[in-house]
């Protein structure tokens, strides 16, 4: 201590010996809020080892506040919009402190609105000038526990695309919870790959502008946007389309028409409200479709069931459309890989051969998974283990090799099922059970938490198959 008091102030600020590895280190440790407290003690190590270090940046509520002080954002709407303007400040003073002749990416993670629009339409054009590959304005109010806070009276912000006409550099793009402007003489995203609009309220030619003007975007999400009227997506250059939870402004039960022309399209998502879809995607290869939660998406799927060429196919389906979904399942021949999530499942005494026909009619399958979710968790499909089990008369396949099992799969008849396929397939290498599932949604979510069956039983399900399993084969209990 009495060591440090001797030392002078020019000794204070001068730049300790350590190598650049070592001091870009130590930056990439510290907040946002830390960093701007650096340059009280020290500008030097501010400027030139600091930002000049630092390319992404990243804004959210855990670097600029203290998580001690400030674990998640205030419920009570005063208190909320201090904070927001806080937020707003230390950003703006940070950036105006900034000196990089170089960012590579941007991303803001905080409730901010129309009334932060000077501060965030700077932050944007300083990264434009500094060529910013990724941009990520997530703006959406959520917080832990799922508690929505009353913002109504937040007016979203206004995304002006005529910032990025001459941008080369950018090629990505998240805009969630803003409004979005494409002026009439927009000259196009020349190197726009990938496009997220989440929350944003979309209109027609709004969209297709964008479509035209971005002439090498290969992926397109749609995620929980308004629409104004029909959707037309036509793009030559398009490969990975996600169109989540899209409905009308006016009411979620009007039907919109969904028109997709993407020549090279090779992936589609699409989990949605009440709409009729047209898809002229002949390289189409991948396809997830969400059919358990709105049952009109079954009579939807028949357009994707025409498109023979898919090799892989992930549903959510509820067991109650089974029937229906069946003429149009076994019409797939040349799957590689088929993902079922099916919910519903409270009853024991369902009968699960039907996915022996899909099998059956899928000769080039190579990966099942099956994930049955039990609604009533309280009701045992433990039953029926005593009867004697049935034969699939006819059944064979020779390509199956990956078998997967999850979620309430401790029942009679899941047992029957992988029953059969150890007896049947002579190329199954696994086959697995576990008690998980959790299912996808689509744009690259997954359901929450891992969820068990509690009627799970390891050893019954090892007594009951182990005589049936080869030497090739491996049974998997997780």
């Amino acid at each position: 201590m009495k060591k440090v008091e001797k030392l002078n102030k020019s000794e204070l600020t001068e730049l300790p010996e350590l190598p650049d590895c070592v001091i870009s280190h130590i930056f990439s440790m510290l907040s946002l809020k830390t960093l701007l407290k650096t340059s009280a003690l020290s500008k030097q190590w501010f400027h030139e080892w600091g930002l000049r270090k630092m390319k992404d940046l990243n804004f959210d509520l855990h670097n600029m506040f203290d998580y001690n002080t400030m674990p998640e954002l205030p419920k009570n709407l005063p208190l909320f919009q201090e904070v927001q303007s806080q937020f707003a400040t230390r950003l703006n003073d940070f950036m105006l402190k900034y000196h990089s002749d170089m960012i590579r990416s941007i991303r803001v993670n905080f409730p901010l609105g129309r009334d932060h629009t000077n501060v965030i339409d700077r932050l944007i054009y300083k990264g434009i000038l500094n060529g910013v590959n990724r941009i990520e304005l997530l703006f959406a109010c959520e917080t832990d526990d799922d508690t929505e806070i009353e913002i109504d009276i937040l007016k979203p912000y206004i995304f002006l695309f005529l910032f990025l006409s001459d941008s080369d550099s950018l090629t990505y793009l998240h805009l969630q919870n803003c409004h979005i402007s494409v002026p009439m003489k927009f000259s196009g995203l020349k190197n726009l790959r990938t496009l997220v609009l989440h929350l944003v309220p979309l209109k027609q030619n709004m969209l297709q502008d964008l479509l035209l003007n971005c002439m090498h975007l290969e992926n397109l999400t749609l995620d929980e946007c308004t629409l104004n009227s029909d959707l037309k997506i036509i793009s030559p250059t398009l490969l990975h389309l996600s169109i989540i939870d899209c409905c009308h402004k006016n009411c979620y039960s009007y039907k919109i028409m969904i028109n997709i022309d993407a020549l090279n399209l090779s992936s589609f998502e699409y989990r949605g409200y009440k709409s009729k879809t047209s898809i002229e995607a002949p390289k189409l290869l991948n396809v997830f479709w969400d059919a358990g939660v709105r049952k009109y998406s079954v009579y939807n799927f028949s357009r994707i069931a025409r498109l023979h060429h898919v090799e892989n196919l992930a549903m959510t389906i509820h067991h109650s459309q089974i029937a229906k979904l069946m003429k149009h399942l076994v019409q797939f021949q040349n799957l590689r890989q088929l993902e079922l999530f099916i919910a519903g499942t409270d009853d024991p005494n369902i009968d699960y051969f039907w996915i022996l026909d899909i099998v059956m009619a899928s000769q080039h399958l190579q990966n099942l998974s099956l994930r049955i979710k039990n609604e009533h968790a309280d009701k045992s499909h433990m039953i029926g283990f005593d009867r004697q089990r049935r034969e699939y008369v006819g059944f064979y396949h020779n390509n199956l090799k990956y078998v997967k099992l999850y979620g309430c799969v401790c029942s009679s008849n899941i047992i029957e099922l992988a029953s059969q396929l150890l007896r049947s397939v002579n190329s199954l290498k696994q086959i697995t059970f576990s008690s998980r599932h959790d299912s996808y949604i689509g744009a690259e979510r997954w359901t929450e938490g891992f969820d068990r069956c509690c009627w799970f039983d390891q050893n019954l399900i090892h007594e009951l198959l182990k005589d049936e399993v080869n030497e090739q084969c491996q049974l998997i209990i997780l």
